[in-house]
């Protein structure tokens, strides 16, 4: 070690363990700081260099490079780095890796500080030779904020701090302006919750009386939740073992299976002069056609 070195300068060892792609994007990162602390300890010579990484590589990654074909000959940190480099970085198609940097699109309330790291980390195998344009460019393209994306286009120059610092500055501007639309609804409903329905209104004497009371449904006609053979609502038409009106025949079509007041048959019937009333029944009368009496008026 060179005098006067750092004694608590270190490296970590290597694990080659894991996906191989995440395994060639940490090697990547582990070979840079394995230079560092080379540049730390001052060590330039290419033989003391190999014997450094001999050691931090780690036993696993010794194995590994045992069975390279021409392990022998690697003899300086060069070739040694070069070999383990063809080995963990697999080979990249960087239009792939362009084409999914392209579509990182913002998450739902994501801050900016957030997506611009996306961004670095997903550009990391495009090879970009301009990495802040691309950032900014794609940023402009995929931000689904317009008024901001007009405003970033007046900036003459734009740089990705400046980008950054307005994006934040529009995040708080945009927080508080929700909050305070999100008062003014809660007010509102607390003010429509005191309000009364729309047919009911108050008199003089501050007493509120209905001013329409709502229409009763007539029972003797078939709604869209009933049965439509015999006109009933505490079962529908396909539940033939509880219709009364299955095995009976229509008065009206003379077909069979339904009562005449569910009959959608109008042949039969005259005119607006024709009309049906009921009898003075008990519920149980209400299976059959023999309580409606047809009167002419």
């Amino acid at each position: 070690m060179a005098s006067g070195a750092p004694l608590y300068a270190t490296v970590e060892t290597f694990s080659p363990e894991g996906e191989p792609f995440q395994v060639g994007i940490r090697w990547k990162a582990w070979i840079e700081s394995f230079e560092d602390y080379l540049a730390v300890l001052e060590v330039k010579d290419s033989q003391r260099k190999l014997q450094y990484l001999r050691y931090h590589m780690g036993v696993k990654t010794k194995q590994i490079c045992k069975i390279f074909p021409n392990y022998t000959s690697l003899n300086t940190y060069e070739a040694m780095v070069s070999a383990l480099n063809q080995h963990f970085v697999p080979k990249v198609n960087k239009f792939y890796e362009r084409f999914k940097f392209s579509n990182c699109k913002p998450r739902h309330d994501e801050k900016i500080d957030s997506w611009v790291t996306r961004l670095k980390q997903a550009a990391t195998l495009c090879e970009f030779p301009e990495l802040e344009e691309r950032i900014i460019e794609t940023i402009l393209l995929l931000t689904p904020d317009r008024k901001f994306r007009d405003k970033l286009l007046e900036e003459d120059p734009l740089t990705l701090d400046k980008l950054m610092e307005m994006a934040r500055l529009r995040g708080i501007s945009k927080s508080q302006t929700d909050s305070n639309e999100t008062k003014e609804f809660m007010s509102k409903g607390q003010e429509r919750k005191g309000r009364l329905p729309a047919y009911v209104q108050r008199n003089r004497s501050g007493e509120s009386t209905p001013r329409h009371k709502p229409r009763a449904r007539d029972q003797r006609y078939p709604s869209a939740q009933g049965c439509r053979r015999c006109g009933r609502e505490n079962h529908r038409a396909r539940d033939t073992d509880k219709c009364p009106a299955m095995g009976k025949q229509c008065n009206n079509c003379k077909k069979w299976n339904h009562f005449a007041q569910a009959c959608t048959n109008k042949r039969n019937q005259r005119s607006s002069n024709v009309v049906y009333k009921t009898e003075d029944t008990q519920e149980s009368d209400y299976d059959s056609d023999r309580d409606w009496v047809l009167s002419i008026i």
